[in-house]
């Protein structure tokens, strides 16, 4: 063995890296898209939450995370800067209660049609605003970019909100 391979093989060593002939295995990645809201329906074993088109609002994105979480995207007919990013998840999943994904933000809990929801800005509202909710054994969120927070608000209440009083 020479001098570089000896001291490459006292470096992994040190370093708790060892070698293998076998080949290393990639975890798999617990993000699944789908093209129709039918196929992530069936996948995570639910019908996630949606905004219907007469809202303004279309579909652009669907995923499930980990079997166990629908996320899907929406873009604004009205305002092309406009987004919206809706999750899903039965109440008994894994994730908890809040399945935003966003942390370190200063939560205000707000009751809007008899559902008390959880509600955020992110970097004072500059980024967006974030909410997240339960309705029976469901919990929810929705995360926007390109609106204000009176158009959020009006999202959630007469949007979200009001859907999952009503189906869930």
């Amino acid at each position: 063995m020479n001098k570089i391979a000896a001291a490459a093989a006292a470096a992994a060593f040190a370093l708790g890296i060892g070698f293998t002939s076998q080949s290393v295995e990639a975890m798999p990645n617990p993000i699944v898209e789908y093209q129709t809201y039918t196929d992530a329906a069936n996948n995570a074993g639910f019908k996630p939450l949606v905004l219907p088109q007469i809202s303004g609002w279309s579909c652009n994105y669907i995923s499930v995370i980990s079997g166990k979480v629908a996320d899907l995207g929406f873009k604004s007919s009205y305002d092309n800067d406009a987004v919206l990013r809706v999750r899903t998840a039965r109440a008994d999943s894994p994730y908890g209660k809040d399945i935003s994904g966003v942390y370190g933000v200063k939560w205000q809990n707000q009751v809007i049609n008899g559902t008390t929801v959880s509600i955020a800005s992110i970097n004072g509202g500059a980024a967006g605003w974030v909410a997240h909710w339960q309705h029976g054994s469901y919990v929810f969120s929705a995360q926007a970019a390109g609106l204000n927070q009176q158009e959020f608000m009006q999202v959630l209440t007469y949007g979200l909100v009001d859907i999952t009083a009503h189906y869930y």
